[in-house]
């Protein structure tokens, strides 16, 4: 029988029978049940317009999923203040998806019930799906729509098959796909043990390292992201959590000449360094204020930026050419440059939540500058308007009670 279908019947079997009705977690309940999955998990606060047009909604979720084993929850943040702020929910309402050893996974798409469910549907199922692939195809057939696709040889062991199945579940709901297929790559010639290699932007790499299930493990770790994709909001929380890896960016403004040999430099270095960087680059001029909090302004660029999230420090170097880069980047990684304490504004880790939403409105002036202005200028002529009403009303209470004083006392002296 076909290894595949033999971990399908296997997982079938130790999967709990969860009917998906939607439950309402309570500051009692045992968040770590919800947590084991597989679970979809709507946080939302009461006062919320978009939560209160969402509520209907999920409900259909909840019916549409109802017979699954995938579990329905929904947390009230005004009541779970601690459970969400642990959580690190952001924003209402937020949808996530919870499984053990699975990362949980936001969703980021419509707020429609047959949207919320494929995607639910999709991350419970298995990791691993069988492909058939044609020699005359090649591998762009196999991999065509995905930026990063992995690929195990049908003819891998069972404790293979497990090692590569565990480190596909860790990180399901990313941009990566694991297929499975008898196809003999090129890549694989000569070669013993574990056939697995991974394609990205249409380049083959095979896994060589220790097969152990943290060797297998840490290859879906390096190779989960594009060399060097463009960063931003839909990638930046993955890419900030790599762990034991720091961020490396490249602020560039895409309009000037220095651009094409800028990153295709840092790409070949970025390669060098894939275990102890995950390397990016970003529209520094989109993202002014986001680059600015680190001392980078647009006339310095291009720079490189490097974030080490877990320790809260950064380093920044200005007005590179990419020349310069490979030495940069050497002593980078050999700490000859000192890192410094990230200002206030760093993203996100260990922060107020009133400076978490500073955060936030920076990096949306950088993606959507027109409307941010909009909102701020409409949201500062609102508060101006609230304002003059109020000193207004003090001043006419003010003169009423003058004249009111005043009246009383002329009352007085006709008294006399």
């Amino acid at each position: 029988m076909n290894r595949l279908c033999l971990f399908a019947l296997l997982a079938l079997v130790i999967a709990p029978a969860v009917v998906a009705e939607l439950v309402e977690f309570t500051p009692d309940d045992d968040f770590s049940v919800v947590a084991h999955g597989p679970s979809v998990v709507k946080f939302y606060a009461g006062w919320c317009p978009h939560c209160q047009a969402y509520a209907p909604v999920f409900e259909t979720v909840a019916e549409m999923l109802d017979g699954t084993d995938i579990a329905v929850y929904s947390v009230n943040c005004e009541d779970n203040e601690k459970l969400c702020h642990k959580h690190m929910v952001r924003g209402y309402p937020t949808t996530r998806y919870y499984e053990q050893n699975v990362l949980p996974i936001d969703y980021q798409g419509a707020r429609d019930a047959q949207a919320i469910t494929s995607w639910a549907q999709r991350l419970a199922g298995p990791e691993i799906v069988e492909s058939t692939l044609e020699k005359t195809g090649g591998i762009d057939t196999l991999t065509a729509g995905h930026d990063v696709f992995f690929v195990v040889n049908l003819d891998a062991t069972e404790v293979e098959l497990k090692m590569v199945s565990h480190a596909a579940a860790v990180y399901k709901g990313e941009t990566l796909t694991v297929g499975l297929t008898e196809y003999d790559f090129d890549i694989f010639t000569g070669k013993a043990g574990l056939k697995l290699v991974v394609s990205r932007e249409n380049r083959l790499e095979s896994f060589d390292e220790d097969l152990t299930p943290e060797g297998v493990l840490g290859f879906f770790e390096v190779k989960r992201f594009q060399v060097m994709p463009e960063l931003g909001r839909d990638n930046f929380q993955a890419m900030a959590q790599a762990p034991g890896r720091r961020m490396l960016i490249g602020c560039i403004d895409p309009q000037e000449p220095y651009t094409v040999p800028f990153k295709s430099t840092l790409r070949a270095i970025a390669e060098q360094y894939e275990h102890m960087f995950v390397s990016s680059w970003i529209n520094g001029v989109a993202w002014a204020p986001f680059v600015g909090r680190y001392g980078i302004d647009v006339d310095e660029m291009p720079a490189l930026l490097v974030l080490n999230i877990e320790n809260n420090r950064f380093i920044t170097q200005k007005s590179l050419s990419h020349k310069d880069l490979a030495d940069v980047v050497e002593a980078i990684a050999s700490g000859a440059i000192e890192e410094m304490l990230m200002p206030d504004a760093h993203p996100r880790h260990g922060l107020p939540q009133w400076k978490v939403y500073l955060m936030e409105l920076a990096m949306l002036a950088g993606e959507y500058p027109v409307v941010t202005t909009a909102i701020l200028l409409t949201t500062t002529i609102g508060l101006c308007f609230s304002i003059l009403r109020i000193v207004c009303g003090a001043r006419a209470n003010a003169m009423a009670t003058t004249r009111s004083a005043g009246q009383a006392a002329e009352a007085e002296k006709k008294d006399e």
